[in-house]
């Protein structure tokens, strides 16, 4: 560190200083946050059973589901989407996503025009390491 007015190096942080005793002003705003969040095996225990509440939660959407049935664990996310596709967000988690696609319910055919009777054709999975056995995604509608 130096003497602003000087420009003299008044002290010296270690080579070998682990991250988290770096002075705040060195840290990025990511390594704030992280350091910000509280750790305990309860807490730990907590967040996992968390997460699994979530992934059960989107598990429980499939295909042959109507887009009005989103609702209640997704909501849609800005950006390029149409009718037939759109990306969707968890209610609980923001980095939580899928790519949802939909099969036109009735005979209109207008691609900017979402409609709640669309059916759901494929429904991606959001990458964990969550067996298969408990979320059903990544299907197809036969």
């Amino acid at each position: 560190m130096c003497d602003t007015a000087t420009a003299i190096q008044v002290d010296r942080v270690p080579d070998s200083l682990e991250p988290s005793q770096l002075p705040q002003w060195t840290k990025s705003q990511s390594q704030l946050e992280d350091e910000s969040v509280p750790e305990s095996s309860v807490l730990l225990q907590q967040r996992s059973m968390w997460i699994a509440k979530v992934m059960r939660q989107i598990g429980t959407i499939h295909p042959g589901m109507k887009r009005q049935d989103l609702n209640t664990v997704f909501h849609t996310e800005g950006g390029k989407s149409t009718r037939f596709q759109h990306t969707y967000v968890s209610l609980e988690c923001p980095y939580i996503k899928v790519d949802i696609r939909f099969k036109v319910a009735r005979g209109d055919t207008d691609a900017l025009r979402d409609d709640p009777e669309d059916i759901i054709e494929f429904a991606s999975r959001p990458p964990t390491s969550i067996g298969a056995s408990m979320i059903s995604f990544s299907q197809k509608l036969p």
